[in-house]
């Protein structure tokens, strides 16, 4: 197992830049949740090719508009908790 890999368990938490460049060798799809301020987090994502989906509300709107907007499968759809 690779210092940073995490491959028994479903849900990886990385942290820093080196994780987060092992972490998108292996996976279809990688989340990133902010600790920064809103624009410095938006700068470098986008700065580094991201794409963005900022939300503004924080309830199970969420679900729909993901499942709408950036969910790739039924099977994502299948992990999401109702």
């Amino acid at each position: 197992m690779h210092w940073f890999g995490q491959e028994e368990f479903e849900v990886h938490l990385e942290w820093g830049l080196s994780a987060v460049d092992y972490l998108t060798t292996d996976v279809d799809c990688a989340v990133i949740v902010d600790v920064m301020s809103f624009s410095t987090c938006v700068s470098l994502a986008v700065d580094n090719g991201a794409r963005i989906y900022p939300y503004p509300w924080k309830d199970e709107s969420i679900i729909e508009y993901g499942l709408k907007n950036w969910s790739t499968s039924r099977q994502s759809e299948q992990k999401i908790q109702r």
